[in-house]
């Protein structure tokens, strides 16, 4: 260290020796040389050596370099001769642009000392550009007034040479107007000016093209050119010419808004906005402006609103075209529509009735009007209503109609139509109007009330509370309002009884029934009463209902015991014999209950008796039976308690008492009678019942016919008075006679048709329905006959009853029917009805299958006349019962048991009736299913087969009884049977079942046969009478000859109508002819004047008409208009047509001329229709008005005086004399008014220039024009003139500044505002519209800024860069619209800022270094920024903890060079970032990394990721087995790192390694060369040796331990017994030995090792399978069974010894048993189950002392081996003298496996004594290990020598 010192410090001194020289020479001139652009590369700039003063060998040393500011190459250095050559071509304006002189600056670097020789290049320029023209075409806009001599600025041409090279002459193509002139600028440039030279014309050539030439200085010179295209600007001297006056078009009215019209087209000869034509309407109205629209600029005519041809059939438009000048031209546009059929037709409902009557024909429904605004097809129309309403229209005149009623309506049907008024045109497509009407039906009072039900049944319990409610009763009335008002009241029932009023009252308006007092089921059971219900109409309608009140039964009675008689002085006594079986009946108690239903069900039960188990009593039948045998010791007298109780709520009983006497036996004369069929029965009281009933149906029947051809007969030949009074019998009356008495009854007569019911077991026959003849259906029951004997059987009387009768009669055998009366009064008269309906459910045919009830009519004449008429209701049987079973019965206490051929007898009985009360039966379920049947209609069970010893003594069997009803409905019984030997048993009691039925009976023949008889006879008498009534109806009166049948008398209310229709017809069509003929009359004028006050009277139309004052309210006179407005009044009083409204002419009727409003006068009775119109006259009430209040014309000051401008027309809604007449102007010096006519007649205004305009003197002029109309006094109307006067280009731009300076930063962004310049122009329009452009602007400068053209704004468009450039010189011309413009110049000086970062160039750099280098440079670099002042000075770093550093030179240069001495195995890289910072603000900075890589020296040696390796491998392997992969890391790089592996012994002597492994060089993967046993060797150690390739080689070594895994190849050896076949091995087994008993031990061993070793033990084969078993794990051999003498004396057993490798291995053993007799034994084993608990026993005591004490010695001697083991162990080999210890006897097979890896270790085993088990065995139960290896089993382990060699193991 003590030398290097002052070496660094020498190297320092002579450093700084040089730098300070490179300081002086930098101060120095630079060196210049030039060169022209474009020279070749590799062209000779100059010789450096003569220049430096240096050798060519000198230039190599010092590694010479040239270096640029830039960093670019433009030059190169040949080191050899010491020339300076370009290295590329130079183009002067790539790297200078316009800056002269082009100077390159570069530098000569020079190391070994570092020198800089500063140096310029100075590149010269030639004429390599030629100028170029920024756009290919330049354009000019010169007015065709422009005067000669005027000068037009152009574009500049560029050029970028400089100096002669650059731009020095412009010329133009040779023309006849212009010439060129050169102007020069400020800085030298010069620029082109277009001089006019003649004038231009641009209706003779409206364009000029040029061609300008730009030509430069140079030899020979270069040119460029453009395309000077000049427009010559117009000027507007030509009006808009349309191509035609007048256009017509037409236009259908339903064209859809916003469609297309038409086009107008305009031209103009003029050019630009003087030939732009603008299109509006003029002179038009305000309908004209909303209908339509019209596109200024296209001229297109667009629908704005829908037309309308019934309002406006033409419109004629007036249209103007203007040009941008103010020129315009007119043309008219004529509009006709066409109609269409877009009007749907139109109703006007004129009168309408909404509520008639329901009877009242031919009414007067509706009056009203259609019409159709379209023309021709389109407005006719076809009126019509719906075709199924009882309504018709009849057409009057002039479209309108009227609506009646076609016939009398019923409101009950239909109480409200909706009457829907269809209108269709003839139009296509067609059109139609609907209008509903909703026509109410007012009621009348032709309904009696109705009753939901003709009966009704309430049920209320007995002992109920007063006023009790117990139901309601309601009824319906089908009328309205107070017709259906209902109340309601009782009358007595139809049967004598008990007084209703007393029982029961009725609210008169609820109907509510309550109970007056308490009832009393048992007093009574039911009760009837009727409920009436009467309407508040008039005349009062009601109807009766029947309601049926039936009294509940409550549990108020308790049982009443019949039998035995409760008599204390003669008590029951019954006598049982002592034979009795069980069951024996002895007695039955029989009660009764007073209640019904379950109150009335009673149960029995023995609540005392002298013996309690003696006897037993049925809970249901009240049975007293024995329940079990008879004894001795029984008393011979009993007292029984028997208690009966119902089953209400809450119960009730009564008590009996039954004495009983035992008997030894009696005879017992009730035994049951045989089988034999019963006697014949005596007479049936039916039969006799049958023959009265059929002889007093026959004489009935004689009886009536007898009295029906009297009646006939007498009838036939009496007149009409000999009846008097209504005896009469009703003839057939005429159709068309009506009722006119007010009384509304019998208007028509009623036929019946007539069926008979034949086989359905009576002579019944219906009246089905009328017969109506000729009658409309709305008015049912006119013409019809009624069977006069029927009506009088019912008494009704002829004269009072209209109603509509369905009778529905039934004859039984008894002249009893039954009658379903329907009544319907229609209430025109004083009728009242009563009325009883047959009963509806809730009935029960069980409880009542028929009653009667009579039916009343009465009418409400003066006096009342009724009539009544029997009904019979029969109630139908519905299947609401189940079947009952009668016998046998079911009580599960007592069971039927029959014995016999014929079992029993199943008999039920079903409440219901007809079929479904039909009974079938079936067997269920049986214990024996075939042994038993039932019949199915009879019940009957029998024996279906002879009886067997095997069937069963009892069985069960279950039938099910069924109806036949829908749904069906079931009962099931139970039958239980037991099957006997034989019987004795004479008191078993016969079933309930009914007697066989009779044979029939002879007589009950006859009589049926008879009444079938009465019944055809009847029938056919029937038939005649319908056939003959029938004829006789057909024949008609006439039939019966001129006077046989007599005329009846009438009564006097009824008239003949027919003659009187016929006359009202007749006055109908006269009153319609002369509506016709009126409708055709002209209508009446009337004239009123439009601001009518209200209420003032137009006319006097009682006078016009010919009528009476009165006569018009009587006629119901009314007005009507089209349009449905009530304008006008008609008072009925005075006749006087009245204003109802103002009325405004113009709203009516708008332009339309006269205005008229057509009216009809309406007069309803008669109907007659009077037309009349009403002409509006107009007054001046609207002043003239115009469509804007403000109207502008732009005029040009060129207009000559005399020139005429139309204006815009007013409007006046008013017609004729009041309409606009004139237009006046206010005074002024330029302008007058002139008013002319259009075609229509009306007035328009035009103005009239007067005197020449000058814009200058007044650009503007307002005025008002006045429009006046012929109004007395006159209305006016006024409107604003604004008269704009257009200006003329006389006035160029001219710029506020003539010069424009400005700074700007250059960071400033893109699109930056630089400045605003700004021009004025005097003119206006488009003459002083100014746009700017640039003018002599660079390419450079277009590529920078732009100009905005309108508002003069100049923005960057490219970044500015002070060190390229520092200021812009432009100029801006300013153009008007009319082609003249005005210039000025902008200079533009860029500001820097620190906008540049510092640059960095590395010169050289060397990388990798070595590691061990210190004080190396690593590179040299320069730095520069571009900036200016501060922003340009430098600030250079690098980090701090690296080991290197930066050390400044000359010029900005500076080196990297190292710290101190490097170590790539610490860093192998470095990434060194230099960083420059500028000193500007903000600061910026560049940074720049370099990577530096560290070179390697071999100073590390291998290294293992461990020191030593274990690695496993199974035995048995294939040779070249991968057994594992060894791998070391070298921390050097390159080849120092490449490593080769080989093997080296292991550190203990051993096997060879290289003969059981090898290694692969390069990749450390270990292989086993040959097959291992693990048997032979369990490990082995072996060293690995790894060895870079660095020079020198340095290596390392890694300890590798193999050890080999076991397998499964060694079979389990057997030790014990020994398998020599020579001398087998015997067990003895004593026949005493106990189950358990220890036969022998397998004892075997496995060379293998873990669970490969493990052994299992199985027996194979034995001559006696369940004798022997042996244990899975011990090897034991043991009895499973006690011995017996079968067993055989001798055994042989195969045994199989199995090991646990995967496969398994084993082995065999054969164990030879012979059975003897006995010898001592002290240790047979015990059985392992624990024997039966015994009585405690001595013997047994000192056994277990025994025991005890045996055991104790046992364990003390185990512990004393185990104490001498472990001293042993402890002490070593050496301390027991090598055979101190005598060494223990073990067997000589026993073979050495110690080379298989078994008993490798010493073990220790637990040992325990199995006391009590009758042997010496002991087992090894598991080894304790004492501190090894799980890992390397066996290593430093040591062995007894004496028991090794005992077992024969070889130590080696």
């Amino acid at each position: 260290m003590g030398i290097r010192e002052p070496l660094t410090l020498q190297k320092r001194q002579v450093l700084l020796f040089f730098v300070l020289l490179g300081l002086s020479h930098a101060s120095t001139e630079p060196v210049r040389y030039s060169v022209s652009e474009e020279t070749e590369m590799g062209s000779f700039v100059a010789n450096l050596l003569k220049d430096l003063g240096l050798g060519v060998e000198e230039l190599s040393s010092r590694e010479a370099r040239v270096v640029s500011d830039g960093n670019e190459k433009h030059l190169r250095l040949d080191l050899l001769t010491g020339d300076l050559l370009l290295n590329e071509k130079l183009d002067r304006e790539e790297l200078c642009g316009s800056t002269e002189p082009c100077v390159l600056h570069f530098q000569v670097m020079l190391k070994q000392p570092l020198q800089f020789i500063r140096a310029e290049l100075h590149v010269k320029d030639v004429n390599d550009n030629s100028p170029t023209f920024l756009d290919k075409e330049i354009i000019l806009r010169i007015p065709e007034s422009a005067p000669i001599g005027t000068t037009f600025l152009m574009e500049s041409a560029q050029d970028v040479d400089i100096g002669r090279n650059s731009l020095q002459n412009y010329t133009v193509s040779s023309n006849p107007h212009f010439h060129i002139k050169i102007g020069n600028t400020v800085d030298g440039k010069i620029y082109p000016e277009l001089v006019l030279d003649t004038a231009l014309d641009h209706e003779k050539e409206s364009e000029h093209r040029l061609t300008l030439t730009a030509l430069d200085g140079g030899s020979p010179p270069r040119s460029g050119t453009t395309l000077v295209l000049i427009k010559v600007v117009d000027i507007n001297d030509n009006a808009p010419k349309f191509s035609q006056s007048l256009y017509e078009v037409q236009v259908p009215e339903d064209k859809p808004i916003g469609s297309w019209i038409i086009t107008l087209s305009a031209k103009d000869p003029d050019a630009g906005s003087n030939g732009k034509i603008s299109y509006t309407f003029f002179h038009s109205s305000e309908d004209i402006r909303k209908t339509f629209e019209m596109d200024s600029v296209s001229g297109e005519v667009h629908l704005k609103s829908a037309l309308d041809f019934e309002v406006i059939q033409s419109y004629s438009i007036t249209i103007q075209a203007t040009d941008g000048g103010g020129l315009s031209e007119e043309c008219t546009l004529g509009i006709n529509v066409l109609d269409v059929n877009d009007n749907p037709p139109e109703i006007t409902i004129s009168s309408v009735t909404n509520t008639i009557p329901e009877n009242a024909p031919d009414t007067l429904v509706a009056v009203f009007s259609v019409r159709d605004q379209d023309a021709e097809d389109n407005g006719r129309i076809v009126c019509s209503i719906q075709a199924d309403l009882p309504f018709i229209l009849k057409p009057n005149f002039k479209n309108f109609y009227t609506l009646i009623t076609d016939k009398a309506l019923d409101r009950e049907e239909r109480d409200e139509y909706n009457i829907t008024i269809t209108v269709t045109d003839l139009g296509t497509p067609r059109l139609q109007t609907q209008h509903s009407l909703r026509v109410q039906v007012s009621d009348v009072n032709d309904n009696a009330p109705e009753f939901s039900q003709s009966s009704y049944t309430l049920r209320v319990c007995e002992n109920n509370s007063p006023a009790l409610h117990i139901g309601t009763i309601r009824a319906t009335d089908r009328d309205a309002g107070s017709n259906a008002q209902l109340s309601y009241s009782l009358l007595p029932g139809p049967q004598p009884g008990p007084d209703a009023a007393a029982l029961l009252s009725i609210h008169a308006d609820s109907g509510q029934l309550f109970a007056l007092r308490a009832l009393d089921y048992e007093a009574l059971q039911a009760f009837e009463v009727r409920v009436r219900a009467t309407d508040q109409g008039s005349p009062a309608l009601s109807s009766q209902a029947l309601v049926r009140v039936q009294v509940l039964d409550a549990n108020d009675n308790s049982p009443f015991v019949l039998y035995p008689l409760q008599n204390a002085s003669a008590p029951v006594t019954e006598l049982l014999p002592r034979a009795a079986e069980p069951g024996y009946l002895l007695s039955k108690v029989v009660a009764v209950d007073r209640d019904s239903g379950q109150n009335a069900w009673l149960s029995f039960q023995l609540l005392k008796a002298t013996e309690p188990g003696l006897f037993g009593v049925g809970p249901h039948n009240g049975e007293v039976r024995t329940a079990r045998l008879l004894s001795e010791r029984d008393a011979p007298r009993h007292r029984l308690l028997l208690l009966v109780r119902d089953n209400g709520e809450p119960p009730r009983s009564a008590s009996v008492t039954l004495h009983v006497l035992l008997v030894d036996g009696f005879s017992q004369p009730y035994l049951p009678l045989p089988d034999a069929p019963p006697q014949r029965a005596p007479p049936d009281r039916l039969t006799a019942y049958l023959v009265v009933a059929l002889a007093a149906v026959s004489s009935l029947f004689l009886l009536s016919l007898l009295l029906f051809v009297a009646l006939r007969l007498c009838r036939r030949r009496g007149g009409p008075g000999s009846l008097g009074g209504g005896s009469l019998p009703e003839p057939h009356f005429p159709g068309h006679l009506v009722d006119v008495s007010g009384a509304g009854t019998l208007s028509q007569s009623y036929q019946y048709e007539v069926c008979l019911q034949g086989g359905s077991g009576d002579s019944g026959f219906n009246f089905l329905k009328p017969v109506l003849a000729n009658v409309s259906p709305q008015i049912p029951g006119s013409d019809v006959e009624c069977v006069p004997s029927f009506r009088n059987s019912l008494g009704f009387n002829n004269q009072h009853i209209e109603k509509y009768i369905l009778v529905n009669i039934y004859f039984c055998l008894f002249p009893k029917y039954l009658l379903i009366v329907k009544h319907h009064d229609h209430g025109h008269g004083p009728g009242h009805a009563q009325a009883a309906d047959p009963a509806q459910p809730p009935l029960d045919y069980e409880a009542l299958q028929a009653f009667e009830v009579r039916v009343r009519a009465t009418d409400q004449g003066s006096p009342a006349l009724s009539s009544q008429a029997l009904v019979r209701v029969q109630v139908l049987d519905a299947n609401d019962n189940s079947p009952f079973v009668l016998y046998p019965l079911q009580n599960a206490s007592a069971p039927v048991t029959e014995p016999g051929y014929l079992l029993s007898k199943a008999v039920a009985v079903d409440r219901d009736s007809g079929q479904n009360a039909w009974l079938s039966f079936q067997l269920l379920k049986a214990t024996e299913p075939g042994l038993f049947g039932v019949g199915p209609h009879n019940g009957e069970v029998r024996t279906a087969r002879p009886l067997s010893e095997r069937d069963a003594p009892r069985h069960r069997l279950l039938l099910l009884v069924r109806d036949n009803g829908e749904p069906p409905r079931s009962a099931s019984v139970t039958l239980q049977v037991l099957l006997v030997e034989g019987f004795w048993q004479p008191y078993l009691p016969l079933p309930n079942a009914p007697p066989q039925r009779a044979p029939p009976d002879r007589l009950t023949a006859y009589l049926v046969v008879a009444l079938a008889v009465v019944s055809s006879l009847f029938l056919v008498s029937l038939l005649l009478f319908v056939a003959l009534r029938l004829c006789r109806r057909r024949s008609g009166p006439g039939s019966l000859g001129g006077g046989s049948l007599t005329e009846p008398h009438f009564p006097g209310h009824l008239v003949d109508v027919k003659a009187k229709m016929d006359k009202q017809r007749q006055v109908l069509s006269i009153f319609l002819l002369l509506g016709v003929v009126r409708a055709g009359w002209e209508p009446q004028r009337y004239f009123v004047t439009e601001e009518t006050e209200n209420g003032s009277i137009v006319a006097d139309l009682a006078k016009d008409l010919g009528l009476g004052v009165g006569e018009l309210a009587t006629r119901g006179a009314r007005v009507d208009s089209e349009d449905k407005e009530p304008r006008l009044q008609l008072d009925l009083q005075t006749g006087r047509l009245i204003l109802n409204e103002k009325l405004d002419r113009e709203e009516l009727c708008g332009p339309t001329e006269p205005c008229v409003m057509p009216f009809q006068v309406l007069l309803q009775r008669p109907l007659e229709v009077f037309r009349a119109e009403l002409l509006v006259e107009d007054i001046n009430d609207h002043s003239p008005e115009f469509p804007e209040k403000e109207m502008t014309l732009k005029l040009l000051e060129t207009s000559s005086p005399g020139t005429v401008f139309p204006l815009k027309m007013a409007q006046d809604s008013d017609v004729g004399d009041n309409d606009v007449k004139n237009y006046t102007i206010g005074r002024n010096l330029y302008f007058h008014v002139s008013t002319k006519t259009r075609g229509d007649g009306r007035k328009y205004p035009e103005l009239v220039l007067d005197k020449e305009l000058d814009r200058e003197e007044l650009a503007e002029f307002r005025f008002a024009l006045t429009a006046l109309d012929g109004g007395s006094p006159p209305r006016t109307g006024t409107i604003q003139i604004r008269v704009l006067v257009l200006d003329a280009n006389d006035n160029a731009p001219e710029f506020a500044h003539e010069l424009y300076e400005v700074q700007i930063p250059e960071n400033s962004p893109l699109g930056a505002l630089v400045v605003q310049v700004s021009a004025r122009d005097l003119d206006s329009g488009t003459n002083g519209e100014i746009s700017y452009s640039l003018f002599y602007g660079s390419l450079e400068i277009i590529k920078t800024f732009e100009l905005s053209s309108i508002s003069g704004e100049l923005r960057l468009i490219k970044e500015l860069d002070f060190e390229t450039r520092s200021s812009y010189e432009l100029d801006i011309q300013a153009s008007d619209g009319g082609g003249l413009s005005g210039k000025c110049s902008l200079t533009v000086k860029v500001v820097d800022v620190n906008d540049n970062y510092p640059e960095l160039t590395i010169s050289s750099l060397s990388s990798p270094i070595p590691e061990n280098s210190p004080e190396t440079e690593v590179a040299l670099f320069r730095i520069r920024d571009r900036d200016s002042g501060e922003n340009g000075r430098m600030v250079c770093s690098i980090q701090d903890d690296i080991p290197f550093t930066l050390k400044p030179s000359v010029e900005n240069f500076y080196r990297l060079v190292t710290d101190g001495a490097l170590d790539r195995e610490t860093r192998s890289e470095y990434n060194i970032t230099i960083t420059v910072t500028d000193l500007g603000t903000p600061r910026l900075q560049t940074q720049h990394s370099l990577r530096v890589q560290v070179s390697d020296v071999n100073d590390n040696a291998p290294e293992f990721s461990q020191s030593s390796y274990t690695l496993r491998v199974r035995e048995n392997n294939s040779p070249a087995l991968h057994i594992g992969t060894i791998r070391a890391t070298d921390r050097d790089a390159g080849s120092n790192a490449q490593l080769s592996y080989s093997l080296l012994p292991g550190p203990q002597p051993g096997p060879d390694a290289a003969a059981l492994l090898s290694i692969h060089a390069d990749s450390g993967q270990l292989f086993a060369l040959r097959a291992l046993d693990y048997e032979a060797l369990q490990a082995f150690e072996v060293r690995v040796r790894a060895t870079d390739q660095g020079s020198p080689a340095l290596s390392s070594q890694a300890l590798v331990r193999v050890q080999v895994l076991d397998a499964n190849d060694n079979s389990p050896f057997v030790l014990y017994p020994l398998q020599n076949a020579s001398a087998p091995v015997t067990e003895l087994l004593p026949r005493a030995a106990e189950p358990g008993y220890l036969l022998s031990k397998v004892v075997a061993v496995d060379r293998d090792s873990g669970q490969n070793a493990w052994l299992s033990f199985q027996l194979l084969k034995a001559t006696e399978p369940g004798l022997f078993g042996v244990g899975p794990h011990n090897g034991e051999v043991r009895t499973a069974r006690p011995l017996s003498e079968r067993d055989a004396p001798r055994h042989r057993l195969l045994l199989l010894v199995r090991d646990n490798g995967e496969p398994p291995r084993s082995a065999s053993v054969t164990l030879h048993v012979l059975l003897v007799d006995g010898f001592s034994q002290p240790y047979l084993p015990l059985p392992d189950a624990p024997p039966q608990r015994a009585p405690p026993d001595r013997l047994t005591a000192y056994l277990v002392v025994a025991l005890a004490a045996v055991s104790s010695l046992f364990l003390l001697s185990l512990l004393l081996f185990v104490a001498l083991r472990l001293c042993r162990r402890r002490g070593g080999p050496g301390s027991l003298g090598g055979g101190s210890l005598p060494e223990p006897h073990f067997p000589g097979h026993l073979v050495d496996v110690s080379g298989a890896g078994t008993l490798s270790q010493s073990y220790q085993y637990e040992v325990c004594l199995q006391g009590g088990s009758g042997d010496s065995g002991f087992n090894f139960l598991k080894p304790v290990l004492a501190n090894v290896s799980p890992q390397i089993p066996g290593s430093d382990v040591e062995c007894v020598p004496s028991f090794r060699n005992s077992l024969g193991f070889n130590n080696q």
